[in-house]
């Protein structure tokens, strides 16, 4: 068995969910997100209240008496009806779920950031979102990303993996070589980060090429390609 984690000190031997900081948080989430569900359906039970201010009004509505003494009156469309003497009606008019709705947001950035991911990557809304904001909230989260893979995800698991692998296919056998050590070491490249601006982006990479500020197999590698294979199949195709 294999444990994969982010070491927060040294000696560590079992790691902490990266949902540690949230779950009070995601727990509240969801139970006001129910209480705000049971406050919608309450709310629209009631349409109104009618107050006789003076106690004289009489039973001009046909509604269906309760115990207490209270009339439950139903509103149907297009219906028009005439109050009694001393009658008023006040229509229900909560502000509960403006409130809660901007409540929920809040928390929902507020888990967002205790993940460490962009609000948007968390809940797909990208209403308050624009070309900069996005490209600017993608850049460290981007950065996290390549942390976790290439100090974590690789040397945690992959590399041990690919290792223990490659030695049980020697040792049965199955792989024609005569070293084993330099057939224990793998070149990882992960999927390439999906472009906001892949024009811009293009632009940029060629720009450092050109200045000497990366190499070549950096900036393949940096698009999820291997170099040679990018190469080997480029050479394969048909000369226009």
């Amino acid at each position: 068995m294999i444990h994969v984690f982010r070491p927060l000190g040294p000696g560590q031997v079992r790691g902490v969910s990266q949902l540690a900081p949230v779950l009070s948080t995601l727990s509240e989430y969801d139970q006001a997100s129910d209480a705000l569900l049971v406050g919608l359906k309450v709310a629209a039970m009631h349409a109104g209240f009618i107050v006789d201010a003076n106690g004289t009004g009489g039973g001009v509505y046909d509604g269906h008496p309760t115990e207490g003494g209270i009339t439950e009156v139903g509103l149907e469309p297009g219906a028009m009806y005439r109050l009694g003497l001393g009658e008023d009606v006040r229509f229900n008019t909560p502000d509960q779920a403006k409130d809660s709705a901007a409540l929920l947001k809040t928390m929902r950035q507020q888990i967002a950031a205790g993940l460490g991911v962009p609000t948007h990557l968390l809940d797909g809304d990208l209403s308050d979102a624009n070309y900069s904001s996005l490209r600017a909230g993608l850049l460290p989260f981007r950065a996290k990303v390549e942390q976790f893979v290439y100090h974590t995800l690789v040397p945690q698991f992959l590399d041990p993996t690919f290792r223990r692998f490659v030695t049980d296919e020697y040792l049965a056998g199955r792989l024609n070589i005569t070293n084993l050590a330099p057939a224990l070491t793998a070149e990882w490249l992960p999927p390439r980060h999906a472009q906001v601006d892949p024009q811009k982006d293009m632009a940029a990479a060629e720009a450092a090429l050109r200045l000497g500020l990366t190499s070549r197999r950096q900036a393949v590698g940096q698009m999820g390609w291997n170099v040679a294979e990018l190469d080997a199949e480029n050479r394969s195709r048909p000369c226009p």
